[in-house]
């Protein structure tokens, strides 16, 4: 009986650390971060869920690898949680230098604005967008080309309502020139 009961605790919290730590995960990639206000709590006890009992599986399964307890078994929970906690963390990061690359042009709305909106576009012909709004903050990501100091964008998400799909490059402002909600002009960094 004691050894189900430690078995049946052991699939708990793996299954726990696993799925929020695939979740948060996929929460970092580019464009999936897309947070309001009321659910940011969420966000956060999510994290916490997934940073608590990450940390006392790895140390319940180091010491018991330690005890010489179930070794196989401790040994693929401590990799699967290094992982899990490496990745979680890093692979934005990762993404960014490695999909991304290097960053050609940024641009951000003007302090006058109703809505934070920034732009970068990459060497690689990629875009990353996020947009602020009173209550939500929104990632963006897909592609660019230029033509003439046009610039014309292609989403791979869902469409932004605050972002056009084409702009003009005029001096040191980006000027909107298709599918805008709003005129927003943005400054080049």
């Amino acid at each position: 009986m004691k050894l189900i009961l430690k078995i049946i605790g052991q699939v708990i919290m793996l299954s726990i650390v696993l799925v929020f730590g695939i979740i948060l995960i996929w929460e970092q990639l580019p464009g999936n971060r897309n947070i309001c206000d009321a659910g940011s709590i969420y966000y956060v006890i999510a994290w916490f869920i997934f940073i608590i009992t990450t940390i006392a599986l790895l140390l319940n399964s180091w010491v018991f690898f330690n005890k010489q307890n179930w070794t196989k078994y401790r040994l693929i929970i401590i990799t699967i949680c290094i992982s899990l906690i490496f990745t979680s963390f890093s692979i934005r990061w990762l993404i960014f230098q490695v999909s991304y690359n290097q960053e050609k042009y940024s641009f951000e709305s003007t302090e006058n604005s109703f809505q934070f909106i920034e732009i970068k576009l990459y060497e690689n012909g990629k875009f990353y967008a996020q947009t602020y709004d009173m209550s939500c903050q929104m990632e963006h990501i897909g592609t660019y080309t230029i033509q003439e100091n046009e610039i014309t964008i292609l989403f791979k998400n869902q469409k932004s309502k605050y972002i056009g799909t084409k702009y003009l490059m005029k001096n040191t402002t980006l000027v909107c020139l298709n599918n805008c909600n709003n005129t927003i002009e943005m400054n080049i960094k």
